[in-house]
């Protein structure tokens, strides 16, 4: 199992965001009273975004490449430390795509989105 780059950054605390389970509940409607819901799975993802600021050009060219080599263009899974709880989890990118932005002097903001 691929591990995420230990020359990251920790994430940006600012730009943190998390989101509730995704699609875990069925809703039906009923002709008469209110909708009956159950649950559509067991273990439903929640959605992840962080902010990595500064990565360094040397760092963001490692970044690149565990996506492209050790996540087969993001198409695999990876542990990393969940960034609120700090215990390892399995991730995955929800989105192959990443973003990057210079934001100074050998300085890159990569944002990114994980479930």
């Amino acid at each position: 199992m691929p591990v995420w780059p230990s020359q990251m950054p920790s994430p940006a605390d600012d730009d943190l965001s998390l989101s509730g389970p995704q699609n875990a509940v069925i809703r039906t409607s009923m002709s008469v009273g209110p909708a009956k819901t159950r649950p559509r799975v067991t273990a439903a993802p929640r959605a992840v975004n962080l902010t990595y600021l500064p990565v360094s050009a040397a760092t963001l060219a490692v970044f690149e490449a565990f996506v492209e080599t050790d996540l087969s263009m993001g198409a695999l899974e990876f542990d990393m430390a969940h960034p609120v709880t700090g215990v390892t989890r399995q991730f995955r990118l929800l989105d192959p795509e990443f973003s990057v932005e210079k934001v100074g002097e050998d300085a890159f903001k990569v944002s990114v989105s994980l479930e």
